[in-house]
């Protein structure tokens, strides 16, 4: 959208004679200038003027609160860009400025194009930053933390003081470095250096210096940080060597040479990684500040000239960049513009590059301007722009569709993939009430349990109902919402859905399926005990009647597994006598007797660790069906002919919960296989079972398969 207004900014200058000169000066850069002759004043005018768009705060106001203390308490509850405007360059006054989160800082006197270039900057990033923020909070993008170890060392390198955030970094507990050498956990190779580095700080008051060494974490690991201590012996809150360091062993490399600078304009420079530079009309000459250098990426013996800057230019830019010079050169116009370089040393980079002409009694006599590197905003942007086309494909392609509706039933928003699902259009839907597709018999009973959801923020729901398709079919959905009527970004209730109507039809014909299964059961049941009874008479009346010893044992070995199975099947599908039966007694016979069915029942350790409760016998019966089919299924699967293996078969009871559990070391069931989409009638048979006493049943792979079934007593 384009700006209306020009942009306000707030000077706050206590001298009223820089005050007139620099707003007549801004206002001739098209800025609308409010001016404060003090910090008090400056928060007065920022509380009553919501327009303004930037403050340009001298730090020394005279009385009163100083330029530093006002931008800490207007930024206590204003989001302003500062940039500091100051006659005072010492380490000490910039060092103040560091410590707020400010957008620049222009030394007295400069000229009024380095100040308006400055400001475009600073409303630049201060615009790039809160477009940033605040597609990272619609997106749920990551958040970073970046924070600094605070100590207080004496004379004697002690550690008086270490904060407590030295656990999250390096591993510490603060307690276990406080009174303890500095020393301990500096690299060897790095000691010396150190040492005298704290040294030369111990008897200057108010020094200060920053350095970088490699600390050791407390895993014994070495990590770079860097190091920043002041000397406030004399402070008697501190009275010793105020130190902070965080981890910097990522860009190390990459901030060498950026943090060999130690003029104040450099420094300011790598904070903002912005060069400034001057190109004399009349010879031609050059002049870089030493940040131009880095960002180019050559050693500070390099010459520029223009052609020689064009040149660090990809091609597609070149031309651009030059007639965007001839401009400047030749009427004076101003440009701004963003270029793809490659660096001397091979690597691409992105450049914001600000230019204007000077002219000295109506002669142009030099060009000035700034250049910044943006690669790192450009990646952003790309990441920006990649996650947002992600994530619209993600929602056009995922199966559930995802619908906004405010408290009052109004649709406000649709997943494009609903037209691949229920026919409609996304445009169709919107700006219409939500009840018009809820089939009219479920309307009631819908709108009940959305009234429940909408009373409390954050409150969730669950529910089945006919979806009235374009086509004017309906289909069962299950729908899923959550009132988010207070995050400004849904402002309504998120609702996703999906089409279960096979799903329905799928359970009614396992729920028939069970139920003829059950009745076939009980009279193969019926039939096999009584030729098993039978066959296990034959087989006793026919030992008694021989001689051979071994012939004997033979037919009594035979009528001892015959008999087996007609316990297995007796526990199976015999109905309860008792109204509660022993799961220890049950199921450890149960496994037993099934295991020792199979052939490779002697390859097989069995692990029971069954814990002795009580379960009514209506349960018992399913609960011995599912053991049955998993451990039959594992016996089969999960081991080769001649493989050894390990079942574990658990049962416990804690607090009225149930779990069993069936665990192999096994070759494992494939990642496709499960419960709710198996077409195995066991599965299916299993997953049935479950449901009917009330429980879950789930995979867990890994180095075999366990199946854990839970339910409540």
């Amino acid at each position: 959208m384009q700006r209306t207004r020009p942009r306000t900014i707030l000077l706050v200058e206590d001298e009223a004679g820089n005050t007139s000169y620099q707003k007549l000066a801004l206002e001739k850069c098209g800025y609308a200038v409010i001016t404060a002759d003090s910090g008090n004043k400056a928060l007065e005018f920022v509380e009553m003027s919501p327009d303004i768009d930037l403050i340009l705060m001298d730090i020394d106001l005279g009385t009163g609160i100083d330029g530093t203390r006002a931008a800490e308490l207007i930024l206590q509850n204003h989001d302003l860009p500062i940039v500091f405007l100051s006659g005072h360059t010492d380490p000490e006054t910039v060092a103040r400025t560091q410590e707020i989160t400010s957008y620049g800082y222009v030394a007295k006197p400069s000229a009024i194009t380095v100040v308006d270039a400055t400001i475009k900057m600073a409303l630049r990033l201060f615009e790039a930053n809160s477009r940033v923020r605040q597609s990272e909070a619609k997106q749920t993008a990551m958040a970073s933390n970046i924070a600094d170890v605070i100590v207080i060392i004496d004379r004697d390198a002690i550690n008086q003081y270490t904060s407590l955030n030295v656990e999250k970094w390096f591993g510490w507990k603060p307690e276990e470095l406080v009174g303890t050498s500095v020393w301990e956990r500096v690299h060897p190779d790095d000691l010396q250096a150190t040492q005298r580095f704290i040294s030369t700080l111990m008897t200057d008051a108010g020094a200060g210096a920053t350095t970088e060494y490699r600390f050791r974490c407390s895993n014994g690991n070495y990590t770079w940080v860097e190091m920043t201590v002041v000397n406030l012996f004399h402070d008697r809150a501190i009275c010793g060597l105020l130190g902070n360091y965080h981890d910097i062993s990522q860009r190390k490399q990459a901030q060498d040479a950026l943090l060999k600078s130690q003029s104040l304009l450099n420094e300011m420079g790598r904070i903002a990684k912005i060069g400034g530079w001057r190109v004399d009309l009349q010879t031609g000459g050059s002049e870089w500040t030493r940040e131009l250098y880095a960002i180019h990426e050559v050693d500070l013996s390099f010459v520029p000239t223009v052609e020689k800057v064009i040149e660090f230019d990809t091609p597609a830019y070149r031309e651009m960049h030059r007639q965007a010079i001839r401009r400047a050169t030749q009427s004076g116009r101003p440009y701004d513009l963003e270029v793809e370089i490659v660096t001397a040393k091979g690597n691409s980079r992105w450049l914001r590059i600000l230019g204007r002409s000077v002219s000295t009694n109506g002669v142009m006599t030099h060009r000035v301007g700034i250049t910044q590197d943006i690669t790192e905003h450009k990646l952003n942007q790309t990441r920006l722009r990649q996650s947002e086309e992600k994530h619209k494909k993600m929602v056009a392609n995922i199966s559930d569709v995802i619908s906004i509706m405010s408290a009052d039933g109004v649709l406000s928003y649709h997943s494009p993939n609903i037209a691949k699902q229920f026919g409609w259009s996304a445009e169709e839907l919107a700006g219409t009430s939500g009840w018009d597709t809820v089939h009219p018999d479920d309307l009631q009973r819908v709108q009940q349990q959305f009234s429940s959801i909408v009373e409390h923020d954050n409150a969730t729901g669950t529910m089945e109902y006919r979806f009235k398709c374009r086509d004017g079919s309906y289909k069962l959905i299950e729908l899923t919402a959550v009132n988010l009527c207070n995050d400004p970004l849904i402002d309504g209730i998120l609702m996703n859905f999906h089409d279960i109507t096979e799903r329905s039809k799928a359970q009614e014909t396992i729920k028939a399926l069970l139920t003829e299964r059950e009745l076939t059961l009980k009279e193969v049941h019926h039939r096999v005990k009584n030729n098993m009874n039978t066959v296990s008479g034959l087989l006793s009346l026919q030992a008694s009647t021989l001689k051979d010893p071994e012939a004997i044992d033979a037919l009594e070995n035979a009528e001892r597994r015959v008999k087996s199975l007609l316990v297995l099947y007796d526990k199976l599908y015999r109905s309860s006598i008792y109204d509660v039966v022993s799961v220890q007694r049950y199921l450890s016979a149960l496994v037993d007797e099934i295991i020792g069915n199979f052939v490779n029942s002697e390859n097989v350790r069995v692990d029971k660790r069954i814990q002795d409760f009580d379960l009514d016998a209506a349960r018992v019966q399913p609960l011995g069906i599912i053991v049955n089919e998993l451990l039959c299924n594992t016996m089969k699967y999960a081991f080769g002919a001649a493989d050894t293996g390990l079942i574990r078969v658990s049962a416990t009871l804690s607090d009225g919960h149930v779990t069993v559990g069936i665990q192999d070391n096994g070759k494992g069931i494939p990642d496709w296989v499960d419960f709710e989409n198996s077409t195995g009638l066991g599965f299916q048979l299993v997953a049935a079972l479950a449901a009917q006493i009330g429980g879950t049943i789930r995979i867990e792979r890994g180095n075999g398969t366990e199946i854990v079934l839970e339910f409540e007593l």
